[in-house]
């Protein structure tokens, strides 16, 4: 991937070039700009900055690495929090791109940024991270897609911050989930749970216009697992009988188009997605942003051209941001089921379960994003979603 997201000292990694949230003044400032200073050599570092001058928000200076691992360090003044009302974000994105374009015109192939403002200039953490990612994904997107000539693989480093406090809390919420939820494709046990679970979704969540009261149905989502089980054990006689029945995945692939065979389901996927957008306001351009899709697959999709594949539909559960109960409806009109088989599966269904952590209603603080969903996937070793790379034509 040419976006990674590092826990490290930035001194210590090895890249091309270093990103130094420089002080406007040729002076060193405190935090990760005085760790830089010290490691390339403070007078060294100090005189060539003395040459850049001074730097109004959003210039960027260039100057060697000297002792650090790298070519170049790239000085760029960031700017300050005023509470989101001064056009700080834009020029926040602003700074990362006009670093990325620095980067390509030297013809350099890696680069490692600090979570730029997030320090003393006050950015909330989680806006920060948010701007960067959104900035260096678009930048990478146009401008040096992967496997191109253009291409740069970039780190985003984090050190003794706030974002690895939470990203560490999260990778052990959802490792611990995975531990509990995970069950072996071959295992018997996986059939009978995937069939008591899809006679549960049969009879009993969000088949269409099931839920109109956004209360009872928060409430129903958060008794689900409670209630799963439940009605799990007591229809263990009765899959006793179905399990000798669901042996293979071939079987389970039946039961499954079984279920897809449900009257309730027979509405065209298109046409369930475009009843979303307008139930819930959400235009074609917040569903490419937030699910990572691209626009030009977004469209044919949406004109029935191409048929989307599971991680394209659960993209676009994520950009009209539905929570997990809603998801496995949506997807079941497309054809697809999440499995307790797959770790990918069930970091999605930790991810849209626990919405509530990632879902903010001002889209500055929004996490509920297949972006933010792709590093808890790269972190635990699995593949990522969106950007239509896994769209199939019909």
């Amino acid at each position: 991937m040419p976006l990674k997201i590092i826990h490290s000292d930035i001194t210590l990694v090895q890249a091309d070039v270093i990103v130094n949230s420089a002080n406007p003044y040729p002076i060193c400032g405190g935090s990760t700009e005085g760790c830089i200073y010290e490691a390339a050599g403070y007078d060294d570092l100090l005189e060539a900055r003395k040459g850049v001058d001074y730097l109004e928000v959003c210039d960027i200076g260039l100057t060697p690495a000297f002792k650090l691992d790298a070519m170049y360090i790239i000085h760029v003044s960031a700017p300050r929090w005023n509470n989101g009302h001064s056009g700080e974000k834009v020029a926040l994105k602003l700074c990362y791109q006009k670093v990325l374009r620095q980067v390509q015109e030297l013809g350099c192939r890696s680069v490692a940024f600090s979570l730029l403002s997030s320090g003393a200039y006050r950015f909330p953490k989680d806006v920060a991270l948010t701007i960067a990612k959104d900035a260096i994904e678009e930048y990478l997107k146009v401008n040096a897609p992967d496997d191109s000539e253009e291409s740069i693989n970039v780190m985003l480093v984090l050190y003794d911050d706030e974002a690895i406090k939470v990203s560490e809390l999260l990778f052990s919420q959802i490792q611990e989930y995975i531990n509990a939820h995970y069950v072996p494709e071959e295992h018997v046990r996986n059939e009978q749970s995937y069939q008591c679970q899809q006679d549960y979704f049969r009879d009993n969540v969000f088949f269409e216009n099931s839920y109109t009261d956004k209360e009872a149905c928060s409430e129903q989502e958060e008794d689900y697992s409670k209630e799963l089980f439940v009605v799990c054990e007591e229809n263990h006689s009765k899959l006793e009988s179905k399990a000798t029945q669901v042996k293979s995945k071939a079987d389970f692939d039946k039961s499954i188009k079984e279920l897809l065979d449900d009257p309730r389901h027979l509405k065209l996927f298109r046409d369930r997605m475009n009843e979303l957008m307008q139930e819930r306001n959400i235009s074609a351009a917040t569903i490419e942003k937030d699910g990572n899709i691209d626009r030009k697959h977004f469209s044919k999709i949406n004109s029935n051209k191409v048929k989307p594949s599971k991680g394209a539909v659960i993209a676009i559960a994520i950009g009209l941001k539905l929570n997990y109960l809603e998801a496995v409806d949506f997807l079941a009109y497309a054809g697809y089921a999440l499995s307790p088989s797959s770790k990918t599966d069930l970091i999605v269904q930790f991810f849209m379960e626990n919405k509530a952590l990632f879902y903010h209603e001002n889209p500055d603080r929004n996490q509920y994003k297949v972006l933010n969903l792709n590093d808890i996937l790269m972190l635990h070793g699995e593949n990522t979603l969106g950007a239509g790379k896994d769209i199939k034509p019909i």
